[in-house]
This record gives C-alpha cells, sequence and structure tokens, in this order.
C-alpha cells in the first residue's frame, strides 16, 4: 500500500460517518422524543437517572465516570493535533503550542452560552397548546440568571381568517451565565386604530450587565412590529430604540441590541426593485453614527449567502419564493 497514512485515515472517516448516521438513524431521535418524559433531561447521565428513576443518582455518577474515562484520551489527541499544527505553522516549541491551545479550548468552552435571548416564548397560548414554556427554558438553564419581558396579551387574534391565531400570551426571554442587576420593560408605540386587532403590542427590554471596569453591558432585546404597519408606527418604534442606545453609550456602556426586528436585513433601503413590499429594509441611516449591524460587517457575497428569514406567511412554503 504506497499512502498508508491516507488509507488510514481515510477508513477512520469512513467510519466517523457511518457511525454517526447509524446512531442518528436509531437512537438520537429516540432519546430525544424520550427526554420529554425525564424532565427535559440534556445529558446522557442526567437522561438515564431520570429514565430509571435513580433517587440516589448513582447512574448518573457512573455514566459520569465513563465519560470522563473515555472522553480524556479523545480530548488528549485533540490538544496534541493543535500542539503539533501551531508548532509546524509558528516554529514554536511543541509543548507550549499544546498547553496555550488547551488554554483557548478550555476557556471559549468555559465561556460558551453567556447569553441566549429567545423570542415569542409562550406562556399561555394557542399555538403553543398553552405550554409555560418559560418555566420550561428556566428549567432547562438553572445556573442562568434570567429576565422576561411580556410583549403581548392578547384575548384573540383573528388574524388570518383562516385559521387565526387564537390567544397569545407571550413575551422575551434573556438567559445570562452572568448576573443581571437590573432590567426594564418599554412599550413600543403601536397602532391604536381598528388595525389594533389584527396586530400585537411590542416592546423591548434593556437588562444590565457589570463588567470588570466599571461600567455596565446593557443589553437590548426587541420585537419590532410586524410588515404592513404605517411609517409612523415604524419610525416611531426605530426612533425610541436608537435615542435610548444612544443615551446608554454616551455614559460610557456597552450597548448590545437583537430580537426581531421585523424587517428584511439584507435588503438595502435604496434598492426598491429587489426586495419585497412587505418586508422594509431597516432604515440604516437612523442608526448613530457608532453603531451598525454585525451583518454589515461582512462582505457582499458572504451576505448573499445568508440564510433568508424574512417569510411570507400568506402562502405555503415555496422554495425560492416564500423567504425574501
Amino acid at each position: 500500500m504506497p499512502y498508508p497514512g491516507i488509507s488510514n485515515a481515510g477508513w477512520t472517516a469512513i467510519g466517523l460517518a457511518a457511525g454517526t448516521y447509524i446512531n442518528w438513524l436509531i437512537v438520537a431521535k429516540r432519546i430525544r422524543r424520550y427526554t420529554h418524559t425525564c424532565n427535559n433531561s440534556i445529558t446522557i447521565p442526567s437522561f438515564f437517572s431520570n429514565r430509571y428513576r435513580d433517587e440516589k443518582k448513582m447512574l448518573q455518577v457512573i455514566a459520569a465516570i465513563f465519560i470522563v474515562i473515555f472522553f480524556i484520551p479523545y480530548t488528549a489527541s485533540g490538544f496534541a493535533a493543535c500542539g503539533k499544527l501551531f508548532s509546524s505553522l509558528f516554529g514554536v516549541k511543541y509543548l507550549t503550542a499544546m498547553i496555550i491551545s488547551a488554554i483557548v479550548i478550555v476557556a471559549y468552552t468555559t465561556l460558551g452560552g453567556f447569553l441566549a435571548a429567545i423570542e415569542e416564548v409562550d406562556l399561555n397560548s394557542t399555538r403553543s397548546y398553552h405550554v409555560n414554556e418559560y418555566s420550561l427554558l428556566k428549567n432547562v438553564m438553572k445556573d442562568y440568571d434570567c429576565v422576561f419581558a411580556q410583549n403581548y396579551d392578547s384575548a384573540f387574534l383573528f388574524y388570518p381568517f383562516t385559521q387565526p391565531h387564537g390567544s397569545s400570551k407571550s413575551g422575551l426571554a434573556l438567559f445570562s451565565k452572568y448576573s443581571i442587576t437590573d432590567s426594564l420593560r418599554r412599550s413600543f408605540p403601536v397602532s391604536t386604530s381598528f388595525s389594533k386587532f389584527f396586530d400585537l403590542d411590542r416592546c423591548y427590554s434593556i437588562s444590565r450587565v457589570p463588567v470588570d471596569n466599571g461600567k455596565e453591558l446593557v443589553i437590548f432585546e426587541l420585537h419590532m412590529s410586524a410588515y404592513g404597519n404605517s411609517d409612523e408606527i415604524r419610525e416611531g418604534q426605530i426612533n425610541m430604540l436608537v435615542s435610548d442606545m444612544e443615551k446608554e453609550y454616551k455614559a460610557g456602556n456597552y450597548v448590545l441590541c437583537g430580537g426581531d426586528f421585523n424587517h428584511d436585513l439584507k435588503a438595502s433601503e435604496d434598492d426598491s426593485e429587489n426586495r419585497e413590499s412587505w418586508a422594509y429594509p431597516f432604515p440604516r441611516k437612523k442608526l448613530p453614527s457608532n453603531f451598525s449591524f454585525c451583518i454589515d460587517q461582512l462582505s457582499d457575497e458572504k451576505k448573499d449567502n445568508l440564510w433568508n428569514s424574512a417569510r411570507n406567511a400568506d402562502m405555503e412554503y415555496k422554495p425560492g419564493v416564500t423567504y425574501c
């Protein structure tokens, strides 16, 4: 065999691909379905413990021990590979490169999941069969600080006429690994005319996380009005939001904003031909000079390759048509 190294790596790749597919096909779906009846278990040890009602948690401990034993060589091989890679690329000592790689990997793994901003979390809604989704999320993310801003409480939304949304009590949930010291809900201006019966209340939350230099990370989580509302309401919501964000920036704080803008963020506001009439582009000119969308940091090619997320909900799904 002329290239034994390549041959061995090839068989390893084939084995991993086949094993992953078989696991997904036979095991993964069954376990995922059953986790719902096992206190929403999110790890294998907790699944075994809940599945067999092990109150002493012995199964959880045994499963954790097996994972530690078998993942030590697996993780060590990753550290070793990083050490060899950076040693050959940058000419540093192998041991030094491996230690630096291990520190970086452990650091970003530990810090992973710093924030989770979740939109339209139902408390009691027809569309989610009156399941309290916020309680489920808090149960899964017990170690996170969390705040909730109720976005709307609609007795009955009549739209669309053939299959109305029904009752909706829902809001915005923010989960953070770091302490949230304060949070404020602010109501967006919305329609007060007859169209109110076809829309829902909108709001944003302002949450504060202290940072080491005495300043604050101020997180804006929002849900703006849907497409088709009046220009006056849309402009009023944008002006209110950017005004609050600019105040925080001028106070010396770090500002992060995200959520459902209900705009087509990929469309250019100057391009009236290549956009849908019901999906308004976000007016970048309204943003203060020190703010920008993350999407705007991408090249045009990378931006075009992003998934389209502005959906026309008045039709069934049609590839290339439904989303823009």
